[in-house]
């Protein structure tokens, strides 16, 4: 029981052949197409990506310029500060001179008057 074998005519065979080939085309046109999706997917998401990025280094930005001014206003108030704390205690040392000075003037005039109340004792 041989099989019977047809034989295969030259133009059936171009025939296969150029169906072969514009299959294989279309299958490379769809997997064209289909990359061509792809590639505009990924350029999408990274086109996205770099939005976001771009969005939170503003961000980012802002904060850090908010932040170095917030600690620059710190600085100034804590040098103000520091100025007008000196100043203070410059001040109470003078204050503390003047008020011993009063209290050595109220006693010096107490010793005066206690050393004339002895040598005048009860003079009209």
């Amino acid at each position: 029981m041989a099989e019977e074998q047809n034989p295969v005519t030259h133009g059936e065979l171009v025939e296969i052949v150029c169906r072969l080939d514009d299959r294989i085309s279309s299958m490379d046109r769809n997997i064209d197409d289909r990359f061509q999706v792809v590639n505009e997917r990924i350029s999408s998401l990274d086109r996205s990506m770099d939005d976001r990025f771009q969005v939170v280094n503003e961000r980012i930005s802002s904060l850090d310029r908010n932040l170095n001014d917030r600690i620059s206003s710190i600085d100034r108030r804590m040098d103000d500060m520091n100025q007008n704390m000196t100043e203070m205690r410059t001040d109470i040392r003078m204050l503390t001179r003047f008020v011993m000075g009063f209290y050595g003037a109220i006693l010096a005039v107490v010793g005066v008057a206690f050393t004339l109340y002895k040598l005048f004792p009860n003079t009209p």
